[in-house]
C-alpha cells in the first residue's frame, strides 16, 4: 500500500479512494490502520451501468 500511495504522490494524486466492500471489517481496519477512514456509501443496481458489473 504503502508503494502506491508513493507512486500516486508521484503522478499528482492529492487524494487517494479505497474501494471495500461494507461487509469485510478486516479490510476496513487494515486500511484504517494505514490513515484511511470511512467518507461513505456507494449504492449500486445491478444493471444500471452497463461498463461496470457487479459480481454474482
Amino acid at each position: 500500500m504503502r508503494a502506491a500511495e508513493g507512486w500516486a504522490k508521484a503522478q499528482g494524486a492529492v487524494d487517494l479512494l479505497l474501494d471495500c466492500d461494507a461487509a469485510n471489517r478486516a479490510a476496513i481496519r487494515f486500511y484504517e490502520t494505514l490513515g484511511y477512514r470511512v467518507r461513505g456509501l456507494i449504492l449500486a443496481k445491478r444493471g444500471a451501468t452497463p461498463d461496470h458489473r457487479l459480481p454474482d
